[in-house]
């Protein structure tokens, strides 16, 4: 596969900081990086993916070899320096109000106008962070129901404005604290402690440029005929935007119905529970890539009216993964589904599984292809081809069994086999898709019909560790442990593998490895070997969502654990083969929760 050479245009600044960490663990195929920031920051060194990295001055000539070019360096630098990479054959992708609204460059999101890159011309806009977060999950919405009119108010975060306002939010609460005057430099008044109804300048009809943004995007990504006006609102909050929307709709709607089809959606994550206290949270948001939706609700005061919050990262989808997923442009299956979609009223369970698993297919034989032309021999199998047998529940279809025959052949005809995951067949023939972790659910099922003595799963990371390590740093990475305790683990929130992977491992005993698809490293072997009989807690998982952690033992629970943390409340333990004890801590103090029971762990030596 070709390399390309990325650069990052500003990438020392918060977002550019965002799109190097996004680029380190991306697939795509990147060849070479190229850093460039302001000229006062030539020379310094970064690691990426293990590698120092100098900085170079942003000029004409730094463009030179560089295919696709991320810009975060302000809308002054974009216009003197894109159309110049432009000439030297760099595709610039631009995270400033440079070209937004010129009609001559797109303005991309790529789960709601991918059509849109085929008319660029070397320059693509990336939106708005507010508009982004909104758009992605007004998307399915508009395909169903057709919006007339969307009120929104935005509650944004100080990093939107960049690193000096963090710092003065920082200062201000710290001069609090210690009776002195709050220094007051980035924003016009106060942000500790405040609200300002004030995100860029005024214009003459009494909007900010930040609301008129919001408005006149809309109006170019989604459609022209929707109404909107916007408050936007700045917060003392780090990072995370928060969003109130207010939506009204050309059509009725089942509140089910909208709710399932925002399940679905490409880019979106339902957190929707009020009576448990779960809804989207900035903190929560802070670091991931999703946009969360929840407090779903009628709006009883207008026709076909809806109001829900919205939560993103600013940093990540709000800016840097937006502009990175326009350099990778969007996934096959988001395309199909968004051409579904696009042509309005709920898709049928039966076509969306296909569009859905059309998407696999193709990644499949395209791989095949690709192992072909390098001398290897392959063939691409559908599920159904593979002998992957499903019940008959669209969009979460569980394996009843697995009959693998054309893949044994091929394989004793020396040829690799490469299987569409994800997918099966019904008892009549229909093509049904497996729902969250159906791709590593097939690949075990299939590895345990063939005899397999292990599975290797390609992740992120480099196997399991003890805890999340972006959450506790002191985290170990494992080099074994057993199927019960991995279990536990990923029922209690462990996102590496999914509970569903792990239980169709058992009845075969085979073993998983989890590696890393950016490393040669052993990774986690997963076995089934009798457990240890030692009680002692070795893993932690968490739920952001509802705010709980787990402390997994190594067998069943003789000695629990006490944590010592101000509001954590004891929920019911798990008693069997493994002990699960479980916590709800409050708001924000998950991390310092998991820090503290990560040293209650009995860490392997070496």
């Amino acid at each position: 596969m070709k390399q390309y050479t990325f650069g990052v245009v500003g990438a020392l600044g918060n977002v550019g900081t965002e799109m190097r960490n996004i680029l380190e663990t991306s697939e795509l195929p990147i060849g070479k990086l190229v850093l460039m920031d302001v000229p006062a920051n030539a020379g310094k060194t970064v690691t990426w993916r293990g590698q120092p990295l100098t900085v170079v001055a942003a000029e004409p000539d730094a463009f030179a070899g560089v295919d696709i070019a991320l810009f975060s360096a302000g809308e002054a630098a974009a216009k003197a320096l894109a159309p110049e990479a432009v000439k030297r054959g760099c595709i610039c992708i631009d995270n400033s109000t440079a070209f937004r609204m010129d009609p001559e460059h797109p303005l991309v999101i790529p789960e709601v106008n991918p059509q849109a890159l085929d008319a660029h011309r070397g320059i693509v806009a990336n939106p708005n962070c507010s508009t982004i977060q909104m758009l992605v999950a007004l998307k399915p919405l508009h395909a169903a129901y057709g919006i007339r009119r969307v009120v929104v108010s935005t509650y944004q975060a100080v990093s939107g404005t960049g690193q000096a306002a963090v710092e003065e939010l920082h200062n201000q609460v710290r001069a609090f604290a210690a009776g002195e005057p709050a220094p007051v430099a980035v924003y016009p008044h106060q942000i500790a402690f405040n609200a300002l109804p004030h995100i860029d300048s005024f214009t003459e009809n009494g909007y900010t440029k930040e609301e008129m943004k919001m408005i006149n995007e809309t109006a170019k990504i989604l459609d022209p005929a929707i109404k909107v006006t916007a408050t936007t609102v700045r917060m003392p909050v780090v990072n995370g935007h928060s969003e109130s929307l207010n939506v009204e709709f050309a059509k009725p709607y089942e509140l089910s119905e909208l709710r399932s089809l925002l399940e679905r959606a490409p880019g979106v994550v339902v957190e929707d529970d009020p009576a448990a206290n779960v809804y989207p949270l900035a903190l929560r948001a802070s670091g991931k890539d999703p946009v969360y939706v929840g407090r779903l609700r009628r709006d009883f005061s207008v026709e076909n009216g809806l109001n829900f919050w919205c939560v993103s990262d600013n940093l990540r989808k709000g800016a840097a993964l937006n502009t990175v997923q326009i350099a990778g442009e969007p996934y096959a299956t988001d395309t199909l589904i968004g051409l579904l979609t696009a042509l309005g009223e709920p898709v049928a369970p039966r076509e969306l599984d296909l569009a859905m698993s059309a998407g696999e297919l193709l990644s499949a034989a395209l791989f095949a292809h690709l192992l072909s032309r390098e001398g290897l021999p392959a063939e691409a199998f559908t599920g159904q081809q593979a002998g992957v047998l499903t019940d008959g529940h669209a969009g979460a279809a569980e394996i009843l069994d697995v009959r693998p025959a054309r893949i044994e052949a091929c394989l004793a005809a020396g040829r690799v086999a490469v299987v569409a995951g994800f997918q099966g067949a019904d008892g009549s023939g229909e093509i049904r898709t497996l729902g969250r972790g159906g791709s590593d659910t097939s690949a075990v099922a299939l590895g345990a019909a063939l005899g397999a003595d292990e599975v290797e799963i390609f992740t992120d990371v480099p196997g399991v560790a003890t805890c999340d390590p972006r959450r506790v740093p002191e985290a170990r990475f494992l080099a074994e442990l057993a199927a019960p305790v991995m279990l536990a683990m990923a029922e209690e929130g462990s996102k590496v593998l999914h509970p569903r992977a792990v239980r169709a491992s058992q009845p075969t005993s085979t073993a998983l490895r989890v590696l890393s698809t950016f490393d040669d490293t052993p990774g986690t072997l997963v076995h089934h070997r009798p457990l240890a009989g030692d009680a002692r807690p070795v893993a932690l998982a968490h739920s952001e969502a509802a705010s709980t952690v787990s402390l997994i033992h190594g067998g069943p629970l003789a000695a629990p654990v006490a944590l010592a943390l101000p509001g954590a409340e004891a929920l019911t333990s798990t008693a069997g083969p493994v002990g699960v004890q479980r916590w709800r801590v409050p708001e924000g103090a998950l991390d310092a929760a998991l820090r503290v029971l990560h040293r209650e762990l009995a860490l392997p030596s070496g």
